[in-house]
């Protein structure tokens, strides 16, 4: 529609429209943030990278199912690590064992291929998502809050806590 800026009204009917837009984006944007907020309690996945060792489940939205092949290598990390005490020596280890990681991700998260190899990120990041112990993490106004997730662990919680107490003692 045309509108006449030039005048005192016309200008009050853009400004107004202008206004109701941005009411209603901000409020939309509320609603979605919520809505992942409220699943995330609930335990439930709100998409992005699926964790090497998952695949989303077709039945259930939300919901992640175990890739066992993927998993037997997620549990050979932890354990490699636990092995060698460090990321570096486990890296080297799980890597001549000639695990392929695969470069495609699964989900959301990007566009940015897996390098296919363990590096000391990669491993770190595996050694520390609790996502293996099913447990989901999210915040709330800054604070990390954690519940149990809808999806099977893959690691055991003392296992986890076993690489927790290694890494801290590596730091």
């Amino acid at each position: 529609e045309q509108f006449d800026t030039t005048s005192a009204a016309g200008e009050m009917v853009i400004y107004t429209i202008a206004n109701i837009a941005q009411f209603e984006r901000r409020q939309t944007s509320e609603r979605i943030s919520a809505n992942f907020l409220a699943r995330a309690q609930r335990g439930l996945y709100n998409g992005g990278a699926i964790p090497l060792g998952y695949e989303l489940d077709p039945d259930r939205k939300g919901h992640l199912l175990v890739r066992q092949s993927e998993a037997k290598m997620i549990q050979d990390v932890f354990k490699t690590f636990l092995e060698k005490e460090t990321i570096v020596e486990a890296g080297r280890a799980l890597n001549v064992k000639g695990y392929e990681i695969s470069r495609r991700r699964s989900g959301g998260g990007g566009n940015r291929a897996r390098l296919g190899c363990f590096t000391h990120g990669n491993i770190y990041k595996r050694l520390t998502n609790k996502t293996y112990i099913g447990i989901r993490t999210f915040n709330i106004s800054g604070e990390e809050k954690t519940t149990k997730a809808s999806w099977e662990p893959i690691i055991t919680q003392e296992t986890f806590d076993a690489a927790k107490e290694q890494l801290a003692k590596n730091y």
